[in-house]
């Protein structure tokens, strides 16, 4: 083993205490190197250890917190039943003894959606509780959050796609908003966000906004427009007013008064798969989502040293009661291009020569 040499020092110094595996190849007859035990003793030594555990950064999951949520429903049920309705009759003058009054009436509709089971389940073994109580780290604890998570992406996927499977109806695959349209069509000459202004960015938003208006009569207004990361980066940073510095995000709020965010869920999400936006008004009698059971969990289940616990939740989706409200706006950041690398549009018979022409060049 490595003994110190206290005599390396200059005659007259303090004395400075060095290993004699500093002294490694040196001349002296009493240097001599670590050999690998104390190489492995002295790499153990040298490692600082934290504390903390750090856990790999994920995305929040929007459903927790987008959509008002109900959870007064038994977890026994099996399917979700609500009624709509539409009354008719139109009240007019008349004479004295009329026969011919009109009578009021209601139409109702009844729709129903199922429920189904989120299942995962968590192992640990004997030692495994022997070890975590050695080390003071709280294994069941760590496997019980990362199911719970587990659980909840899956319910955040169902929130926004749906699961077809057991006709669970998500928000962007629900068959009734029919209210869907490319910023990029004709009218815009095939441009996405990319290659456009920011005024005409601005009109996309404010024409979407006011279909919404337009679609319900005027009785509902949006207070709600949720974005795909991209498209929300680009108002948000994107200048809309040169005098005051006012973005276009800025713009939006403060003439529509909308809350507007920005979710992850929306990104190529879109029809073609590409980004967007929705304009709608979030209000639990118009939309919300149904929760039976978020999250529960059976006592653990011993076979041999093994133990298994099952997480359940109970998830019935996004109910949509005025889907005449939703507008979709698709097309934001997908550059349609040809070949060349240039945007595509729909081109005169005198463009068309042209671009034939500068092919051939």
């Amino acid at each position: 083993m490595s003994s110190f040499n206290t005599n390396s020092s200059p005659s007259g110094a303090s004395k400075m205490f060095r290993s004699d595996s500093a002294m490694s190849g040196n001349s002296s007859s009493r240097g001599s190197r670590v050999d690998a035990n104390d190489v492995l003793f002295f790499t153990n030594e040298l490692n600082f250890y934290d504390q903390k555990d750090y856990d790999v950064i994920k995305n929040e999951l929007s459903w927790q917190d987008l959509f008002f949520t109900r959870t007064d429903i038994d977890p026994g049920a099996n399917n979700y039943n609500y009624n709509i309705y539409d009354a008719f009759g139109e009240s007019k003058f008349s004479a004295n003894g009329a026969k011919d009054i009109q009578i009021v009436g209601a139409t109702g509709k009844q729709f129903t959606s199922p429920f189904g089971n989120i299942d995962v389940a968590m192992q640990f073994t004997a030692q495994d509780l022997k070890a975590s109580n050695m080390v003071r780290k709280n294994i069941i604890t760590r496997l019980r959050t990362q199911a719970m998570r587990s659980n909840f992406e899956m319910m955040n996927k169902t929130c926004f796609e749906g699961y077809a499977p057991l006709g669970i109806p998500g928000l962007l695959s629900n068959e009734h908003i029919t209210n869907k349209q490319s910023v990029a069509g004709d009218n815009a000459d095939g441009k996405t966000w990319a290659n456009k202004t920011s005024d005409q960015i601005f009109k996309d938003i404010m024409d979407a906004y006011n279909d919404a208006l337009a679609a319900t009569g005027n009785n509902i207004r949006p207070n709600t427009l949720i974005m795909s990361m991209t498209s929300y980066n680009d108002i948000a940073t994107r200048i809309f007013n040169t005098f005051n510095g006012q973005t276009i995000l800025q713009q939006v709020v403060n003439m529509t008064g909308v809350r507007v965010k920005g979710l992850p869920e929306l990104n190529k999400k879109f029809q073609g798969g590409t980004d967007g936006f929705i304009f709608f008004k979030n209000d639990p009698d118009f939309v919300e989502q149904l929760v039976p059971t978020f999250f529960e969990t059976t006592d653990p289940q011993q076979e041999g040293w093994t133990f298994t616990v099952y997480c359940r939740s109970r998830y019935g989706g996004v109910i949509i009661r005025q889907p005449k409200m939703f507008v979709i706006r698709y097309d934001i950041g997908k550059a349609v291009v040809n070949m060349l690398g240039k945007t595509k549009r729909k081109s005169t018979s005198v463009e068309k020569v042209a671009e034939e022409v500068d092919l051939l060049k």
